[in-house]
């Protein structure tokens, strides 16, 4: 039983042991079969003697209200049965991930998409994936689903630590009655992912940039290395049509010797990629 820690609503989650090619490293790998918004459950036990056994039963204590919940079990004990009921139309829930940090602890991620991978999907039943970043409050990656789909980031987000949540909603049509929906994977992706990503190569003149602006060259250099890796930042692509947000991966400072108009004149190599937002 896991509790909710705003005071007021569980989740019933068995457990199995991890297998090789579950991946991670906790020794049992725990799934919610059951969500409440609201109450707690006191008691939990297996029916096993009944017409519709077996069945998991458990007593649900709502503001002093007490009630008894069920569900039905496998002939294994297992929370799936073939043909069962899997969800609940006009009623939504959540799934909690393990927080991770995309391979790089404790360095800044750009978060650029996430995508997730169902099985028999419903189109009655919507599934919205949700982050905590560092520790925050929850928020929207992209909208709502029904099947696979990549789901990009609507504003630019930052993150050192991410927590993923699956929220899901049974509409009023849904039938929970032998639904096979699965989450197979959510998978998400930052901008240190450069084969997704479009490259991009800019000479700048230091010296013209510098009387433009009637700052020193010394100025002009160390900006754009304060730049370098730091964060996105909005550039007019080389037709003028559209701003984009780039990371500056790298600049290179030489003497420019094959950029026409440029000969012998000092230059910066911008090396970017560009960040995509929906």
């Amino acid at each position: 039983i896991y509790e909710m820690p705003d005071g007021s609503g569980f989740y019933i989650m068995p457990g199995r042991k991890r297998g090789t090619a579950d991946g991670g490293s906790e020794p049992l790998v725990q799934q919610p079969i059951v969500y409440r918004s609201t109450g707690r459950t006191l008691l939990l036990f297996v029916d096993r003697s009944s017409a519709f056994a077996p069945r998991l039963m458990w007593i649900r204590n709502v503001s002093g209200t007490i009630t008894l919940e069920w569900i039905e079990l496998g002939l294994d004990g297992g929370p799936f049965k073939p043909g069962g009921d899997f969800g609940e139309a006009n009623s939504t829930g959540l799934w909690f991930g393990k927080e991770f940090d995309l391979g790089a602890p404790g360095t800044l991620k750009l978060l650029r998409e996430a995508e997730a991978i169902i099985d028999s999907g419903d189109a009655n039943l919507t599934w919205t994936n949700q982050v905590q970043r560092d520790g925050a409050a929850s928020e929207n990656a992209g909208s709502g689903i029904t099947s696979s789909s990549t789901q990009f980031f609507a504003a630019q987000k930052t993150a050192r630590r991410v927590r993923p949540r699956l929220l899901w909603t049974g509409a009023g049509g849904y039938t929970p009655a032998g639904n096979q929906t699965r989450i197979r994977k959510v998978i998400y992706r930052g901008s240190w992912l450069p084969e997704t990503a479009d490259n991009l190569n800019i000479d700048i003149d230091v010296m013209a940039s510098a009387q433009r602006r009637g700052v020193s060259p010394d100025l002009v250099r160390s900006e754009l290395k304060a730049l370098i890796l730091s964060n996105s930042y909005p550039f007019m692509d080389v037709h003028g049509a559209a701003v984009v947000q780039v990371v500056i991966n790298e600049a290179t400072f030489t003497e420019a010797s094959k950029t026409t108009g440029l000969e012998g004149r000092e230059t910066v190599s911008l090396s970017l990629m560009v960040h995509e937002l929906s």
